[in-house]
């Protein structure tokens, strides 16, 4: 274990190869109404998508419209997200809450009906649950990372920093 841990520190802390992006050829421009631009130096402007070329982004902000050059961004980010993630959050909470609740109730109609009525109590625990995930987070509009898109190499350390909310993630991306 105490050699386990200084390697695995040392893979995640080694440098690996980035990839320069320097076009937008996977950004798709339809359906993006509000982009939110993060240069380098870390502001972020909000604004509407006006025109996308090959080497630049330029939004409406206030009025005007403003540019940015390919070279000068280093995060675009589009208004809302997927409800995939709090459908999962409220899955894994229904589940748990419906087995503990279960576990610990007695059953109503004898020892005969007893594993059904459970099974019964986690799916509807499950089923409300997965509803109120979904809806807090339709409430609770976030942002999808359009550009630069996410590697996909499997087996490598990542690292993400988003200036704009003082977030840092290091992690190892196991899947592809």
């Amino acid at each position: 274990m105490r050699t386990v841990m200084p390697a695995c520190l040392a893979l995640l802390m080694t440098a690996s190869a980035a990839q320069a992006q320097d076009s937008w050829a996977n950004v798709k421009p339809a359906g993006l109404p509000t982009l939110y631009v993060t240069d380098r130096a870390g502001h972020e402007t909000r604004g509407e998508l006006v025109r996308l070329s090959d080497t630049s982004v330029t939004i409406a902000v206030d009025g005007g419209d403003r540019t940015f050059e390919i070279a000068d961004v280093s995060l675009i980010e589009r208004r809302g997200d997927s409800l995939k993630n709090g459908a999962i959050a409220g899955l894994v909470v229904g589940m748990g809450f419906g087995a503990l609740s279960m576990g610990i109730s007695d059953c109503p109609q004898g020892e005969q009906h007893c594993a059904g009525t459970r099974v019964v109590g986690v799916a509807i625990s499950t089923a409300i649950y997965t509803a109120i995930g979904t809806a807090i987070d339709a409430a609770v509009t976030g942002r999808t990372r359009i550009w630069p898109v996410k590697g996909r190499a499997a087996g490598a350390p990542v690292a993400s920093v988003s200036p704009a909310e003082r977030r840092l993630f290091v992690g190892w991306r196991i899947t592809r």
